[in-house]
């Protein structure tokens, strides 16, 4: 099994760098399936919202991707975690995937936005989405 790490790159490009990793418990039989649903069940119980200034930091570093909406944010996080470099390649080319801009975090931190986020290491995985809009009590007017 490979996995992907992403290297911050210069005019803001995210590249691969492949390593070959030794399947774990291998030799317990564990099936495909199996750790596919493992891994999706942890991926999905680390994603959270969290507020701007819970990012700042991270975009700060140029550690922060963003998502398209219609993407679904665990099987981008999966992705990049299974080393799938074909399909995470492909979402970048047509934009769907790409380091959150300074016009971004300008936006995040004007609007006060909430963001969905999961950590795929070294990268912060985040992703605008309408049910993500704070309650009509703490928007500002």
């Amino acid at each position: 099994m490979a996995s992907v790490s992403m290297t911050r790159g210069g005019a803001g490009a995210i590249q691969f760098n492949r390593r070959r990793r030794v399947p774990r418990d291998i030799y317990k039989g564990d099936s495909v399936a199996d750790d596919e649903a493992l891994l999706y069940a942890k991926i999905l119980g680390e994603t959270g919202r969290l507020r701007w200034p819970e990012l700042e930091r991270h975009f700060a570093r140029g550690v922060v991707v963003n998502v398209v909406a219609d993407l679904d944010l665990v099987a981008v996080a999966m992705a990049i975690a299974r080393d799938e470099s074909g399909r995470v390649a492909a979402w970048m080319a047509d934009g769907r995937i790409a380091r959150a801009t300074a016009d971004d975090g300008r936006r995040w931190h004007e609007h006060g936005t909430e963001l969905w986020a999961v950590v795929t290491l070294p990268w912060v995985l985040v992703q605008e989405r309408p049910d993500a809009e704070p309650p009509v009590a703490d928007r500002k007017p």
